[in-house]
């Protein structure tokens, strides 16, 4: 691995956030300070899905995701340091955590932590066409593909 390759895996890895009273004019004053956001691990992924996902129709496979939920766990496992001031937990993140500050914190994580633009495709793709994905179906009819017009004719 070159140098500059293990540079962006580094990058890649974590973001350092500074948040002060100009991006969070509102916020308390323990809150404004420095975090570390790591990338999370796919274990926390899959719980964080998980969580998030609430069925709506077992036999038909429909399910709500709840982004909020998501949001919650995503950051919990992804912000490895804050201000000194704070007990970081999903209790904090639920009731106490600034707004500003978790919009901040939110879309930096959001930088390490998003499906990849594959992820997107493939997940898009078969939920347009009613394919099962990690037990997620889509909620409503899906277009018909080209190869299921030719078998019609």
């Amino acid at each position: 691995m070159t140098d500059l390759e293990e540079k962006k895996e580094k990058i890649l890895q974590s973001i350092l956030v500074k948040i002060t009273r100009v991006e969070a004019p509102f916020a308390p004053k323990a809150q404004l300070g420095d975090y570390e956001i790591h990338r999370w691990k796919w274990f926390e992924k899959q719980r964080a899905t998980e969580a998030a996902t609430i069925e709506i129709d077992r036999q038909q496979g429909i399910v709500k995701w709840d982004i909020a939920v998501y949001y919650l766990h995503m950051l919990f496992y992804s912000v490895k340091k804050v201000p000194a001031a704070l007990s970081w937990s999903q209790e904090f993140i639920q009731t106490e955590l600034d707004p500003d500050v978790g919009d901040i914190l939110t879309q930096s994580a959001l930088k390490l932590n998003a499906p990849t633009k594959e992820e997107k495709r493939t997940f898009l793709g078969r939920l347009s066409s009613g394919t099962v994905i990690h037990g997620l179906t889509s909620t409503g009819p899906a277009e018909p593909s080209e190869s299921s017009q030719k078998k019609e004719d």
